[in-house]
Formats: structure tokens, sequence, C-alpha cells
């Protein structure tokens, strides 16, 4: 950390993160960039998911979907709150051009010969 620059480096840190650390007090520009999202998994082995009825695998794909979607509304209405502070404090929180990065970092793909991983990675987001 070099304070008397006012550098610190917040690369890919969660809001909660940022605020507990008082790191907005360091660093007054924020960049939302999406980088990091939170998954709700249940992780289980297959064997074991396969040896159940099915109507008990249908109840434990159902529940588990509402489990996340209830952490995912916690965490968002979290990091709103989050952001509220940190801007009250003095932070200014910029938007990225998700489009535009997007847009540049193609070649990546190009390069890596991952261009089919790409599609079936979008074809999953539905983009």
């Amino acid at each position: 950390m070099k304070s008397r620059q006012r550098r610190f480096p917040l690369s890919y840190q969660r809001f909660a993160t940022i605020v507990k650390m008082f790191c907005h007090g360091f660093r007054k520009y924020i960049s939302k960039t999406g980088h990091i999202q939170l998954w709700n998994c249940l992780v289980v082995g297959a064997k074991w998911f396969e040896s159940l009825p099915q109507e008990y695998q249908q109840i434990l794909i159902e529940e588990s979907t509402k489990a996340g979607d209830f952490t995912t509304n916690k965490v968002l209405t979290g990091q709103k709150e989050l952001e509220d502070k940190m801007t009250r404090e003095g932070a200014v929180i910029r938007e990225v051009d998700i489009a535009l990065f997007k847009e540049k970092t193609k070649i990546v793909y190009d390069k890596l010969g991952y261009q089919d991983l790409l599609q079936e990675v979008n074809k999953v987001l539905g983009e």
C-alpha cells in the first residue's frame, strides 16, 4: 500500500471488502467492472443425486434455486447500500462500458482459439 501516493490496489474487490477495509478512503474512484460474480451453488456428487427419487431431485433443484435467488437478492441489496455509503463518504463510483470491453477483448479469444468457447458461454448467458 502506497498511502503517501494515494495508491491502493483494489483490483476485483467486492464493495463489502472495500468498505470494511476503508479502501474508499484511499481510493476516490471505483469502477464497477462486473468481474466478480457470486455464485450460489449446491455441490453434491452425481452418484448421490442420481440415487434420489426423481421427485426428490426436482424438490432439491427447486429449493436450491429459491435459496440462490434469496441470497442473490440479499447480496444485491447489500451492494446498493454499500455503494450509497461510499458515495456519501466521497467515493466516485463509475459504471464501465461492458459492451466496449467485450468488443476490445474479442481478439483474445481469437488468439487463443476460444471462439467456440465464447459462443457457448454467450449462448448460456443468453447473449
